[in-house]
């Protein structure tokens, strides 16, 4: 069944998110992951917090074995440790199972 990773991610230092980025390697490929969307928060339309700095990335997998193959690459976790203090991120993993609860 597919998943879905999906990053909410908070930007605490534009600067080095920038170079963080561009310095990047997209591993999720690796993995069969495709990103499907990765953009800005424009507005917080319900619900509390604030969104200011706030971006949203969601990769598909072919299958959640896969997704969570990616979090516990190599790459992924040098990844977590190069953006402490660059980027706050919450992590979810998502099934497709298509609106059945």
């Amino acid at each position: 069944m597919t998943a879905y990773l999906v990053s909410i991610i908070r930007i605490l230092d534009r600067e080095k998110f920038a170079e963080f980025r561009a310095s990047s390697p997209r591993a999720a490929a690796q993995f069969g992951g495709e990103e499907v969307l990765r953009g800005k928060v424009l507005a917080l339309l319900e619900g509390t917090g604030e969104c200011q700095d706030e971006m949203v990335a969601v990769v598909r997998f072919p299958n959640a074995e896969a997704a969570r193959a990616l979090t516990q690459s190599r790459q992924f976790q040098e990844a977590q440790q190069r953006r402490r203090g660059i980027v706050e991120v919450n992590l979810r993993l998502v099934d497709d199972n298509s609106i059945s609860a």
